[in-house]
């Protein structure tokens, strides 16, 4: 817990007590509109990759019962489903870190609202923890939002974000291990099982992309609430400045050094050398 939270655990002389450390609370407004932005990207590409998938099944399904193959419509569909791929790529790329560091900042203001748990560093190295990381990082989230809510609630949200998310990495995983090798006779027949997978998993990575719009907006909302409380609370002001936290009420802020234009005080005089003993 950050030292200016509890008003009665604070200097009571203005002359010993140490400045407000800044830069605190850090602000999650661009990073909320970053996220939402990117997240609906990656959300529409999945949705195109839905239909890239269907569009192929529906091709395997022609060739299996019709038994006649048409190379170029095969090799289309596997181009559009391969530049589905570069991009959903492409743009996880670019909402890993952007995602990382709202994590850590939202993290980092539950410090100041009274998280003593899972802090900033678990937001950030949670996720390149072997194994730990299908629990640590949505755990972190969850009880970040709990002291950054007004109302002192987790948000659910939270744990539906992290189902989707777990169950479509898994059966995107899924996917590469039911996905055909090489041309045999069961080849499409496998194909179309491992294109079936990939729609689910798409399915799943769309509502938590949606889930975690959800999650990123209400969250930066109910904890920029629960910081104007902690202001009010604390005699600053109605909103924060993300600049620096407030002094206690009724107290003011000692500047560090002499006054402007004190004059400084001489040096001491030494004192006489005393005649030595004769």
């Amino acid at each position: 817990m950050s030292f200016y939270d509890n008003p009665d655990h604070q200097w009571d002389r203005a002359d010993l007590r140490p400045a407000p450390r800044a830069g605190d609370p850090a602000s999650l407004g661009g990073l909320r509109t970053a996220l939402t932005v990117l997240l609906a990207i990656i959300a529409a590409i999945s949705a195109v990759t839905v239909v890239a998938y269907l569009l192929r099944i529906a091709y395997v399904v022609d060739v299996l019962d019709d038994g006649g193959a048409d190379p170029d419509r095969a090799d289309a569909l596997d181009a559009f489903m391969a530049a589905c791929v570069v991009l959903w790529t492409l743009m996880l790329l670019a909402i890993a870190p952007v995602f990382i560091v709202w994590q850590y900042r939202h993290a980092k203001n539950a410090r100041l609202l009274g998280s003593v748990m899972w802090g900033p560093g678990w937001a950030v190295g949670g996720w390149f923890i072997p194994i730990a990381n299908l629990f640590i990082p949505a755990r972190q989230v969850y009880v970040s939002s709990r002291f950054s809510d007004p109302r002192g609630r987790a948000a659910g949200v939270v744990v539906g974000w992290w189902l989707c998310l777990v169950l479509a990495s898994t059966l995107n995983r899924a996917v590469s291990t039911y996905e055909p090798e090489g041309l045999g006779y069961d080849y499409l027949r496998g194909l179309r099982t491992a294109d079936s997978l990939g729609v689910a998993a798409e399915m799943a990575f769309i509502a938590a992309s949606v889930l975690a719009v959800v999650m990123v907006r209400r969250l930066s909302d109910r904890q920029d609430e629960a910081l104007r409380q902690r202001l009010a609370r604390l005699g600053g002001p109605t909103a924060p400045s993300y600049a620096a936290w407030p002094m206690p009420p009724g107290a003011e802020a000692t500047p560090y050094g002499p006054p402007p234009g004190a004059v400084p005080a001489p040096p001491p005089v030494p004192p006489a050398p005393s005649d030595p003993p004769h």
